[in-house]
């Protein structure tokens, strides 16, 4: 089913302009130098942006091994040398999932340019959140700000 609605603010050109060249990422980490980091990862436009502190920063095309199917969220609980863990959150309407952690094979399924990776990894802290959705990032959404996640009262 087509889906038709104003372009949000996260695509807009003068946001942040990226590049269609295979391969090709934007990284301007300096546009919010500290504050919460967020990732979107869109299945339809296999793309994935970088917002800090509700700003973006960054935008790399994303290689996946299967079409993503449902929305599903994740938050990054520590880093050790074992690397990163990430615990899936529940979403409204969504079951429990199976397993609570991104695994290894999970991470395999999408591929960056190794140089964005490092760029995305070094700004990386507990608290980070990757949103993936089959939805583009290119149309859909009402414009208007939306809460996800707030903090305990």
């Amino acid at each position: 089913v087509p889906e038709v609605s104003p372009q949000p603010r996260i695509t807009q050109s003068d946001d942040l302009a990226d590049t269609d060249i295979a391969g090709a990422f934007v990284w301007q980490p300096a546009r919010s130098p500290s504050g919460p980091v967020s990732i979107v990862v869109s299945g339809r436009d296999r793309r994935l942006i970088v917002l800090r502190n509700g700003t973006k920063i960054g935008s790399s095309p994303i290689e996946l091994d299967e079409p993503v199917t449902t929305t599903v969220a994740f938050v990054l609980q520590s880093v050790d040398a074992a690397g990163p863990r990430w615990l899936r959150l529940v979403l409204p309407g969504q079951p429990a999932a199976a397993s609570a952690e991104l695994t290894d094979a999970d991470r395999a399924k999408g591929r960056v340019p190794e140089a964005f990776q490092r760029l995305l990894t070094s700004i990386l802290e507990p608290g980070a959140t990757i949103l993936v959705t089959r939805d583009t990032l290119r149309s859909g959404g009402t414009g208007k700000a939306l809460t996800v996640i707030t903090g305990a009262d």
